[in-house]
């Protein structure tokens, strides 16, 4: 015969409303916690791959100088966007704001243009973009010789 016959058991199974609440809420603090360090890492991985895409346009640039006899980059901070240009025609082009969602800053110019000559090495070069997306900021630097740093 058991003890407690009539009642409930000492010990109830199972877990109440309040137990409940309190771990919904617990994960709810988590996830956003996690949703905000996400939205930092995306955007310095934006910024980091516009800065290599900079990279990329003004050693592209350098081989195509060397190659064919000159070639320029201009980056226009007002559009936000860098064209690789040898002679009259356009080879390549990157849009920070629509490929990265990433701005640009010249710091006092709207456009800048970077002019390589055959061999391979700039004039009015030294030049220094900034990239920024949300707290995450990068600046590509480029030497009077036309080489990324």
């Amino acid at each position: 015969m058991s003890r407690y016959p009539l009642s409930r058991p000492p010990f109830p199974r199972g877990t109440s409303l309040l137990e409940l609440i309190l771990v919904v809420g617990v994960l709810g603090l988590l996830s956003v916690a996690a949703v905000r360090g996400l939205a930092r890492l995306r955007d310095h991985w934006a910024v980091a791959a516009a800065e290599a895409a900079a990279g990329e346009l003004v050693r592209e640039a350098r081989m195509r100088a060397v190659a064919r006899g000159g070639a320029r980059v201009i980056v226009d901070a007002v559009r936000d966007l860098a064209t690789l240009e040898a002679g009259t025609v356009e080879l390549r082009r990157v849009s920070f704001s629509a490929d990265y969602g990433v701005d640009v800053d010249l710091g006092r110019l709207d456009v800048a243009t970077i002019v390589l000559d055959p061999a391979g090495l700039g004039r009015l070069a030294g030049r220094s973009i900034d990239l920024t997306r949300g707290h995450a900021r990068r600046r590509v630097v480029i030497s009077g010789y036309g080489r990324v740093r």
